[in-house]
């Protein structure tokens, strides 16, 4: 005979919906071994019930809080090394693929004045491009939602495209001025 669910039911601390508790009263008319098995967890439910609570040793709050507040460093300061390492490999990453396909020297990053006059174009260039989509998506808010035009899942696809076309633009920009600089020279 199969005690499922009737089991789990004696042992829930959820009241039970009147269907279920009908089917459990039947049940236990019926067999044995639920009924013993209900008989004796209501002895020892009744055991547990009847302890005495017991008090933490003394200082335990204060432990617990010291520990509690040493691991949240420690999981934070492994965040912030995690953190760092992905960075410090992405950006070696970045630099190593600009050079291996012969976009950037990152020697001429060495030189200060073109590393400020790229990093003020390149802000400006970001700055300009934030404003003009987000003009463009404004005008397009009225009368077509941008959910429309690109789909439900396509508006991420369509954001982060537009990231890496602006991307490009600002490496193709930094380049030509660097050729130009270079052709002058």
């Amino acid at each position: 005979m199969s005690h499922s669910p009737y089991d789990s039911w004696l042992f829930s601390d959820e009241p039970l919906q009147a269907r279920e508790a009908e089917e459990l009263r039947h049940h236990l008319a019926s067999c044995p071994h639920c009924r013993a098995l209900q008989t004796a967890w209501g002895e020892a439910h009744l055991d547990l019930m009847r302890l005495p609570a017991v008090a933490p040793s003394p200082g335990f709050s204060g432990r617990w809080e010291a520990r509690l507040s040493f691991d949240r460093r420690r999981r934070a300061r492994r965040q912030s090394i995690a953190f760092l390492a992905v960075l410090g490999a992405g950006l070696a990453g970045a630099i190593l693929g600009c050079a291996w396909l012969g976009i950037c020297s990152p020697l001429r990053w060495l030189d200060l004045g073109d590393l400020l006059t790229g990093g003020v174009r390149w802000m400006a260039n970001t700055t300009a491009l934030y404003y003009v989509g987000r003009q463009i998506l404004s005008s397009l808010a009225g009368p077509i939602s941008p959910v429309a035009i690109f789909g439900g899942g396509g508006i991420v696809t369509a954001a982060a495209a537009g990231l890496v076309g602006a991307w490009l633009l600002v490496i193709y920009q930094i380049n030509w001025s660097q050729a130009q600089k270079g052709a002058q020279r």
